[in-house]
């Protein structure tokens, strides 16, 4: 990008050629503010180049982090969906389980296993 702004002259036609010395003068006597002035705005825009360099890659990251956290979202519900059905089908087993022992008398109602005698091969007593 060209930064010497001062350094364009339109070409003087009339009056404008009086004009001509002082405007070379002029700029003869501001050129170091000139050239320092070209030199940060040079600077300025390749910061600017930079920064939209890293902006952009940034938008890239997000963009992937974005996805990433949307697959996690998705994985998790799948997971969630999982656990529930899974919870749902043992509260089914439990409910027929339960059924099954009102209908039948189980065996060992009443039953401890801490009150085994174990010297009656493996009979065990009833709980008082």
């Amino acid at each position: 990008m060209d930064f010497e702004f001062y350094n364009y002259t339109s070409p003087p036609t009339g009056i404008r050629r009086l004009l001509l010395p002082f405007q070379r003068l002029a700029r003869r006597i501001l050129r170091p503010m000139f050239n320092r002035l070209r030199d940060l705005l040079t600077l300025l825009f390749h910061r600017q180049e930079e920064d939209r360099r890293i902006i952009a890659d940034l938008q890239n990251r997000v963009l992937s982090l974005e996805a990433m956290v949307a697959e996690l979202t998705a994985n998790r519900r799948a997971f969630h969906l999982d656990h529930v059905a899974l919870t749902r089908r043992v509260g089914q087993l439990e409910d027929l389980l339960l059924q099954v022992m009102v209908m039948k008398a189980d065996p060992l109602d009443g039953v401890l296993p801490i009150d085994a005698d174990h010297s009656n091969n493996g009979v065990v007593r009833k709980a008082s």
